[in-house]
């Protein structure tokens, strides 16, 4: 049996990588702060090739499947607001998104 390819939930390439879309460092500070775990379905992961998953990062971030999520996130986490994003690092979603450290 063959394994059909992942493909990235960003840009569409081939996937190699899966990506948190919330950063496991907001994840634990959401736990710390909160005393509980973020979500399940918030706390998954998509397939992502090689150069959106460097060029993420940290960042906030989401995939274009996503965008249903964005509001919720916004509403659980203060700073910076996640944006949808295409793997474009042109785009104004991914300079206008700072780094979470």
């Amino acid at each position: 049996m063959t394994r059909s390819p992942s493909v990235c939930a960003y840009c569409g390439a081939a996937a190699i990588h899966m990506d948190h879309v919330v950063p496991k460092s907001l994840q634990r500070k959401y736990h710390q702060i909160n005393g509980k775990k973020l979500p399940l379905e918030l706390a998954h992961t998509v397939p992502a090739c090689g150069r959106c998953n460097w060029f993420k990062g940290t960042r906030r971030l989401v995939p274009p499947s996503w965008e249903h999520h964005v509001p919720e996130l916004n509403d659980i986490f203060s700073g910076a607001p996640f944006r949808v994003w295409r793997g474009d690092v042109a785009e104004p979603a991914y300079s206008e998104v700072h780094r979470q450290w």
